[in-house]
């Protein structure tokens, strides 16, 4: 299912790319690990997600809704969730996102 909405499909980048990701509570960066299974390495200005900690984005949804709407994308205005070890993790909606490569950037909304 594509979204009208800007977004990023997590399982089309390589390993290494950076996204930056702001909500309207939170700035997180993902480093990218293993693409196609949506693994992350996430950190954030969030006080539990500070110390770098490895999960996989399972995709994006709006927040008044418990059913994943996007699968392993990042939607402009909706919640992303990741998965962790020990449990899941749902952000503010999306307001701003880029992505980074070794020697470029590129915002994407």
């Amino acid at each position: 299912m594509l979204s009208n909405e800007p977004n990023i499909d997590v399982t089309r980048l390589k390993p290494g790319m950076k996204l930056f990701l702001e909500t309207g509570t939170a700035v997180y960066t993902l480093l990218v690990l293993r693409p196609k299974l949506g693994l992350v390495q996430v950190t954030s200005s969030r006080p539990e997600l500070r110390q770098a900690t490895v999960g996989q984005v399972i995709g994006s949804y709006q927040s008044d809704t418990s059913r994943t709407a996007f699968p392993n994308q990042i939607v402009k205005d909706l919640s992303f969730c990741l998965r962790f070890a020990d449990g899941y993790f749902t952000s503010a909606p999306v307001t701003a996102a880029e992505v980074s490569g070794d020697h470029w950037h590129y915002i994407v909304f």
